[in-house]
């Protein structure tokens, strides 16, 4: 293989030019995936965080409907079904 001058080295020279340029086209193509997969994880992150909260929120809810229910039934039975509500929402 002529690696001097003339058409030899010329095509030696494409070849590193290209390997490099594929290389280059690589690394942009990996590290845009790199930062669509971080863009996504951030996301999903901030999906997480509001359903954490979604699932307090209903957990509260859920805990002051379940005492008014436990006020209706206990205090129904004696008084004819006059309960009235004394759970307050935080």
């Amino acid at each position: 293989m002529d690696v001097g001058g003339g058409l030899g080295g010329t095509t030696i020279t494409t070849k590193r030019n290209a390997a490099t340029t594929s290389e280059e086209a690589t690394e942009r193509r990996l590290l845009d995936q790199v930062l669509e997969r971080q863009k996504t994880l951030r996301d999903l992150a901030l999906k997480e965080r509001a359903a954490r909260e979604q699932v307090r929120e209903l957990t509260e809810e859920n805990a002051v409907l379940r005492e008014y229910i436990e006020n209706l039934t206990s205090s129904g039975s004696g008084s004819g079904g006059s309960a009235t509500f004394s759970a307050h929402k935080k």
